[in-house]
């Protein structure tokens, strides 16, 4: 039985937090570019409609399509290629994307990079070599895809972003965000994390242009997700958690099941890594629960291995087997060898913590028999049985790191049951395959040789291997160190860019607060404006009624109201403009019949006779004379002397 040590723990400290920053990528496919309903041939679109949630039914039409008809119709007129051929071309190739993308689901990985290589030669600007590209890059993980590296295609994205930016013309807006996605995970899959922020950024700003309600809704649930994605790398947890439950719930709006899948396993692996097993299950069996809803046996496995290690973590070995047995049922009918070899080694796994579990409550029952020695022997043996088989499928497969780690549990089985000799040769067969590859696993077998070679009985090649492993850890300390940096980097670059965004906000606030007093000022000044303007109105219009009124009573003061001759109480103007500077004559005439002509004649035939006597008077000395009604009775003559000159 190994014993535990301090350098053991360390080990699994240091190697939980390095896998952590990987293992978000290692499950199910994100996403690929839209495969475009409108190009799918109609034949398809029931195929189309099942590519997810039953991948195998959309495997077995799109080959009987792509094995008779378009073909045989493509091979017509190949010189000179018409309308109608270039259209059945475009729809082979989105047959062969769905195909490719029914395969991946189906987790048939070496016939779908048989199917999509080829047709990565076309143009690499063209709509079906970056829809290619991104079903390569985006659904098949890096362990599965040896020849083309997760750096290899990062490389070849950020050159065709730099020519998407430099000509944004040569493919449309659609096309272009989505590159960016990819351009996007690949950045963070190699720890680019400012070049994944950029992207994310210039992706906001393209979403505010997006005019497609329907392909608006599919961006931002993706932007939502890969910013949960990055905030979760650079250790910001609770905002990695609020981006991806804003992207669940706009998937969840738009029924995007195969994204709501995703989610709830990210999510599940940020409470993985604060080591918040229950929350982490409750998420994890959510994934399950719309996993199967579907017919997709693949991603229903996948859910049920991710939540019986889980579980298995938490202490249940019991029912992390439950779990284990229900996804083996599930694949062991679609005859997915690959998910079985993967359950397997789980089954391995949690077969090793049960015979654990079984040796310490040996050695704690203080020689009370209690425990079924028959039981532990089974345990130990399926334990063994498991991995075995998963090392074989690996390595037919040439799957490397998978086969290490089933070298790795059957040498640790061997050490605990007291065989050295054989956990030796398994680890020098780990230290012999990984070639200088995948550091963790190599680190553990030099702290498993070195432990191996201590029961055997040789300390020098025991301490040979303590080297070692010492040597590699710092190594791996040193590179968890960098990345650490890196992290650290973006987060304080995230912060500045945050603190620099507040404040521009603060100052936005301020002007906007300034601009609406200023507003407020303007509308009241406007205001005051438009009252003094009526008020001037209204007194410039009382002004001139009363000066209306004032020449109506002036002229009726200066006439008399019977003759409408003109009276004592004219105005002097009145009199100044009819005086020309030469001496004048008066007469003051009394007219005594006037004072009586009411008594004598009535009112109305006094004031006729009294009207007519100022016409008279007007008609025939107007020329002349200025005549004045002064009291009633009495008439003032006024002349110029040069017109009444004596005969003398």
């Amino acid at each position: 039985m190994i014993k535990n040590n301090p350098r053991s723990s360390v080990l699994k400290i240091l190697t939980k937090a390095i896998t952590f920053f990987y293992v978000i990528f290692f499950s199910y496919a994100a996403f690929a570019i839209n495969i475009e309903r409108d190009e799918i041939p109609t034949a398809l679109l029931p195929a189309f409609e099942q590519r997810f949630i039953n991948p195998t039914t959309c495997i077995k039409s799109t080959t009987d399509y792509l094995d008779t008809a378009p073909r045989a119709r493509l091979e017509k007129n190949i010189s000179a290629p018409s309308i109608n051929n270039l259209m059945q071309e475009r729809q082979r190739i989105a047959a062969t994307h769905l195909l490719g993308y029914c395969l991946i689901q189906d987790e048939q990985i070496e016939q779908a990079l048989t199917l999509l290589m080829p047709l990565l030669k076309e143009k690499p600007l063209s709509l079906e070599n970056i829809r290619t590209f991104s079903l390569i890059a985006m659904n098949i993980q890096e362990r599965k895809r040896e020849n083309l590296s997760d750096v290899t295609l990062y490389k070849i994205a950020k050159k065709t972003i730099l020519k998407i930016q430099t000509e944004p013309d040569l493919i449309p807006p659609k096309l272009r965000t989505s590159f960016f996605f990819i351009y996007t995970h690949l950045a963070l899959k190699t720890n680019h994390f400012e070049e994944a922020s950029l992207a994310l950024d210039k992706i906001k700003k393209q979403l505010t242009q997006q005019k497609n309600k329907q392909q608006s809704a599919y961006f931002h649930r993706q932007f939502d997700y890969y910013k949960g994605i990055y905030y979760a790398l650079i250790n910001q947890q609770q905002l990695a958690l609020s981006s991806l439950l804003n992207a669940d719930k706009i998937a969840k709006k738009e029924s995007d099941i195969s994204l709501r899948i995703q989610i709830k396993l990210r999510i599940s692996e940020l409470y993985k890594s604060k080591r918040s097993f229950s929350r982490a299950i409750h998420f994890s069996k959510e994934a399950v629960d719309l996993a199967m809803k579907t017919q997709n046996s693949a991603i229903q496995a996948d859910s049920l291995l991710t939540l019986a290690s889980l579980t298995h973590l938490n202490n249940d070995p019991n029912q992390a087997l439950i779990y284990l047995f229900n996804g083996l049922e599930l694949v062991e009918k679609s005859g997915n060898k690959d998910l079985i070899a993967h359950f397997l080694l789980e089954l391995g796994k949690t077969y090793s913590a049960l015979d654990s579990i079984d040796k310490k409550k040996l050695y704690t029952t203080k020689g009370k028999k209690k425990n079924n020695p028959n039981i532990r022997n089974s345990n130990l043996d399926l334990a063994q049985k498991y991995p075995q088989s998963s090392r074989l499928y690996f390595r037919e497969k040439k799957q490397t790191a998978l086969q290490l780690e089933s070298l790795l549990l059957l040498a640790q089985l061997n050490l605990r049951n007291n065989e050295p000799a054989l956990a030796i040769l398994q680890l020098e067969k780990v230290q012999a395959l990984s070639l200088n590859k995948y550091p963790l696993l190599r680190m553990r077998a030099f702290e498993m040789l070195a432990l191996s070679y201590e029961i055997a009985g040789d300390p020098n090649r025991a301490i040979f291997h303590f080297k070692n492993f010492h040597s590699l850890q710092n190594k791996i300390k040193q590179h968890q160190f960098r990345l650490q940096q890196l992290q650290i980097n973006e987060h304080l670059r995230l912060y500045e860019e945050t603190q620099n965004q507040q404040e521009l906000q603060n100052k936005n606030q301020h002007l906007s607060v300034e601009n609406h007093f200023f507003q407020e000022q303007s509308v009241i000044l406007k205001g005051l404006a438009g009252i003094m303007f009526i008020a001037l109105i209204f007194m410039f219009l009382r002004n001139k009624k009363l000066l209306q009124r004032e020449q109506k009573a002036t002229k009726k003061l200066s006439q008399h109201g019977r003759s409408q001759l003109i009276t004592q109480y004219a105005p002097t103007a009145l009199f100044n403009s009819s005086y020309k500077g030469e001496p004048l004559y008066y007469g003051l005439v009394y007219v005594p019949f006037l004072s009586q002509l009411n008594i004598s004649r009535g009112y109305l035939r006094g004031a006729n006779l009294e009207y007519r006597l100022g016409l008279a008077l007007n008609k025939y000395l107007a020329d002349e004379t200025i005549t004045y009604h002064i009291r009633d009775n009495q008439i003032l003559f006024v002349s110029e002397q040069n017109r009444h000159r004596s005969s003398e």
